[in-house]
């Protein structure tokens, strides 16, 4: 079957085209890939935007497909393992391997998420702990390299030894089946959408999906700076999947009506580019003090509200949210503004956390009263 590509830059209709596509094959029951389960959601209201019906497409990402084509060719694997459980293996993995070059970074509390997503990093990319080790072995010091084979030998193990998969282990499963039933998707066309890279194992499961069904990738991309990073996929699918046909969409300036933002988004990181005169698309608010920046935003934002902006089209950016969002969360929460903190925080710095580490406590040897109080 042809792999088709549809490239182009921000704000060139390329969701549009996605939509349109989908909606001319909903009666094979098309399934659309996209990043996150918020791209998901945002394509389900773009679906149903005006009142129409899309019966028989699904929307999800490429662990559901792992997932769904897992159950669908009777791999049995067991339960994926959720993150804490992932990190426990790991902490256990680490505490039991003798190590020497990785010692003293391996007692630091960064060590295991960082070893985690390695972990992932190699599992997407099909290298086992064997691959690892081997490799390890030719270079002229690979120390290093030969304590994280053997902490990702130690942790696959484990993860084996309580039958259970992460993504990296599902996906290779999945694979080794493929190349025998290709029709797993019983000719279900895909789409993917929104990706800045795949990883191995999702290019090569694209690959022996392609034998069998029509598969779609729409890819943000148009040749400049701001873009270039996206060269590599682009590449990627035409070298190793092979592409029939490729649709490309220009840039559309009529997306906003300010003169800025069109400029910005045509030209950024572009050096030669010409000056363009500033209008209200982009705004400079100044404040005193990181309070007084969540009140400005605050106040911009309850206008925007008032005017029939939906809340879901608003969105804040900032640097460091897991440190500055909550603060800027309960100050709209003061004006009443609805808001969704998308952020890693501690457990123990919420109130529900806390809560549930007294418990935990006071169920233990040396719980206390104050912990049942707590």
């Amino acid at each position: 079957m042809p792999v088709s590509l549809i490239v182009g830059p921000p704000n060139s209709g390329r969701a549009g085209e996605v939509i349109s596509r989908l909606r001319g094959v909903a009666d094979r029951e098309p399934v659309l890939v996209v990043p996150t389960g918020q791209d998901a959601a945002r394509f389900e209201r773009d679906l149903c935007r005006g009142g129409r019906t899309s019966i028989g497409i699904t929307i999800n990402t490429f662990a559901w497909l792992f997932d769904d084509l897992a159950e669908r060719l009777g791999i049995r694997s067991g339960a994926t393992l959720s993150n804490p459980e992932r990190l426990a293996l790991i902490r256990m993995a680490i505490s039991s391997t003798p190590l020497r070059a990785l010692r003293r970074s391996a007692a630091q509390p960064g060590f295991a998420p960082a070893l985690d997503a390695l972990i992932a990093e190699l599992g997407g990319a099909l290298v086992t702990p064997s691959d690892l080790a081997r490799e390890a072995e030719l270079l002229e010091d690979g120390r290093l390299e030969g304590e994280l084979a053997a902490l990702a030998g130690a942790y696959a193990a484990l993860r084996d030894r309580t039958r259970r998969s992460d993504a990296g282990s599902l996906a290779a499963a999945v694979l080794r089946e493929l190349g025998s039933h290709p029709d797993a998707l019983a000719g279900r066309p895909l789409f993917v959408y929104g990706f800045d890279d795949l990883t191995l194992a999702q290019r090569e499961l694209l690959t022996e999906l392609s034998s069998t069904t029509e598969v779609t990738v729409a890819v943000n991309y148009e040749d400049r700076l701001a873009l270039a990073a996206r060269a590599g996929l682009v590449s990627q699918l035409t070298e190793e999947i092979g592409v029939a046909d490729e649709l490309r969409l220009p840039h559309d300036d009529a997306y906003s009506a300010s003169a800025i933002l069109v400029h910005l988004d045509r030209n950024l990181f572009n050096a030669g580019a010409s000056r363009e005169a500033p209008d209200d698309g982009l705004v400079l608010i100044e404040s005193a003090g990181e309070r007084g920046e969540a009140e400005a935003m605050a106040i911009e934002i309850a206008t925007l509200l008032a005017e029939g902006v939906a809340p879901d089209d608003i969105l804040i950016v900032l640097r460091r949210p897991a440190a500055s969002g909550p603060l800027v969360a309960a100050v709209l929460a003061e004006y009443g503004i609805p808001a969704a903190l998308d952020a890693a925080i501690p457990l123990r710095e919420t109130g529900v956390g806390r809560s549930l580490l007294a418990l935990c406590r006071a169920a233990g040897p040396d719980g206390n009263a104050t912990d049942v109080l707590a």
